[in-house]
């Protein structure tokens, strides 16, 4: 990872993602492993995967030590870097995409007007959350959490941001919906079968709590319809 890419990620919004197997043992016993399995588990659910693989993109930072492989990206508003430890723990620090879109070439130009720090797109967050517990039942799924996963998801840099209605074909809010927090946690123990069985659930979970936070109570039908498009790729 080039040095100053973490200290880049920090100084706006971000999420860390950390997922920890709840028996301490050697779960992957080579680092080619640790990247097949990252690489075989990722999804590409609305036109780049999570997280990030790039197979074939030359810029990319692959990285190998004695512990973890790892991976960096820095390429517009997509911003991050992610670990796969020999252990089976997975460490992922992604950008929030809100805070670099002037960097979007894709972005509107309202989008692009929207200031760093300032606001945390709803359909964005729910389609964050959802791929972070989809991942985490493939990895689940190719036996690397048998015995329990330890979940750590938080937000950094909310304090004073707005939730903003990221979809232009839904009315926006009445009014503002703002937190005083500074970060946004989410720490939970789940079993093999939990995850297996409500990785979706966990995840709606998750970011209507987030929510709630804002001031906004989120229908959960709202919530799952969102989870449905990104799942079945109708968005």
């Amino acid at each position: 990872m080039k040095p100053d890419l973490l200290e880049k990620i920090k100084s706006r919004g971000y999420w860390r993602i950390h997922f920890q197997p709840l028996v301490h043992a050697e779960k992957l016993t080579t680092i080619d492993r640790c990247r097949e399995i990252v690489e075989q588990s990722a999804l590409e659910l609305r036109g780049w995967e999570y997280p990030a693989i790039l197979n074939g993109a030359s810029d990319v930072g692959r990285e190998r030590t004695q512990q973890y492989f790892e991976l960096s990206n820095d390429w517009e508003n997509h911003i991050e870097f992610w670990r796969m430890y020999k252990t089976g723990q997975f460490l992922h620090y992604l950008a929030l995409r809100e805070d670099w879109l002037a960097d979007d070439q894709l972005a509107s130009m309202r989008e692009r007007g929207i200031a760093p720090m300032a606001r945390l797109g709803v359909v964005g967050s729910v389609y964050t959350a959802t791929e972070i517990y989809a991942f985490l039942a493939r990895l689940t799924r190719a036996g690397l959490y048998d015995e329990g996963v330890s979940v750590g998801v938080t937000l950094y840099g909310t304090k004073d941001r707005a939730l903003l209605i990221d979809d232009p074909g839904r009315v926006g809010f009445s009014y503002e919906r703002k937190t005083s927090a500074e970060k946004l946690e989410w720490n939970r123990v789940h079993s093999k079968e939990e995850v297996l069985q409500q990785s979706t659930e966990l995840s709606r979970d998750l970011i209507r709590e987030w929510f709630d936070v804002f001031g906004w109570q989120a229908a959960p039908e709202l919530i799952a319809k969102d989870q449905e498009r990104l799942l079945t790729r109708r968005l």
